[in-house]
C-alpha cells in the first residue's frame, strides 16, 4: 500500500511539473508572438520620423522590425544584460516610450513587466559588471535569423540597420569580428540603455 501511494505521489508530482512546464512554454510562445506581430502606433512612428525625416516609409518599417528583434533578444536573455547596437532602433524605442500607455501595455504583454530605458552612462557602468552584454545580443540576434554566431557571413538586422539606412555616425560592424569573449572587451554599440522589467526580468542596452 505504501509503495503504491509513493508511486501515486511521484506520478502526481510529475504531472504537476509537466503542467507547469506547459504553462510556461505557452506563455513564452504567446509573448514572442506578441512581439513579432506588434504594430507600433502611428503616432509613435510619426514621432520617430521627425528624428529621421530622410527615411522613407519602408525604412521606418525596417526600423520597427529591428526594434522588435531587440525586444525578442531582451526577452530571451533571461534577465541578463543586453546591448542596443543601433542608434536608429534606439530612437524608435525612445519614441515608443513617450506613448506611455501603449508602451506599458506592450511591456506587460511581452515581458510580464516594464522594460526600463536608462541613460547611456548608467548602462556603461552596469555593462562593466557584465562584459558579455554585446556578445549576448549578437548571439541572440544571430539565432533569430538562423545565423551561426561564430561563423557569420552577414549581420542580423539589429546590427546592420544603421549602415543599411546610411545613418550619419553609424557604427559599421564586421560579422567576422564577433567572438565570445573570455573576459570580454567591448565591441561597438551605441544608443541608450534599459534595465529589467518590474517583475525581475532583466536586460539592458548600450555598449558592452
Amino acid at each position: 500500500m505504501t509503495v503504491g501511494l509513493d508511486l501515486l505521489m511521484v506520478a502526481l508530482a510529475a504531472m504537476g511539473a509537466f503542467a507547469a512546464w506547459q504553462y510556461v512554454r505557452r506563455r513564452d510562445l504567446d509573448r514572442e508572438h506578441h512581439i513579432r506581430s506588434y504594430v507600433f502606433p502611428s503616432g509613435v512612428l510619426e514621432t520617430f520620423s521627425r528624428s529621421y525625416p530622410q527615411l522613407e516609409p519602408k525604412d521606418v518599417q525596417l526600423a520597427a522590425r529591428a526594434l522588435r528583434q531587440f525586444f525578442l533578444v531582451h526577452k530571451r536573455a533571461g534577465g541578463q544584460l543586453v546591448a542596443m547596437p543601433s542608434k536608429v532602433a534606439d530612437a524608435l524605442w525612445h519614441a515608443f516610450i513617450l506613448d506611455t500607455r501603449a508602451y506599458r501595455a506592450f511591456c506587460q504583454r511581452a515581458f510580464g513587466g516594464y522594460f526600463h530605458h536608462i541613460p547611456e552612462g548608467s548602462v556603461m557602468r552596469a555593462a562593466d559588471k557584465d562584459r558579455m552584454a554585446t556578445w549576448r545580443t549578437w548571439r541572440l540576434a544571430c539565432l533569430e535569423e538562423n545565423i551561426h554566431p561564430l561563423k557569420a557571413t552577414r549581420l542580423p538586422l539589429l546590427f546592420a540597420l544603421d549602415a543599411k539606412l546610411n545613418t550619419p555616425g553609424a557604427v559599421v560592424y564586421d560579422p567576422s569580428s564577433f567572438r565570445k569573449p573570455a573576459s570580454a572587451d567591448g565591441r561597438g554599440g551605441g544608443g541608450c540603455g534599459g534595465s529589467g522589467s518590474d517583475n525581475g526580468c532583466g536586460g539592458g542596452c548600450g555598449g558592452d
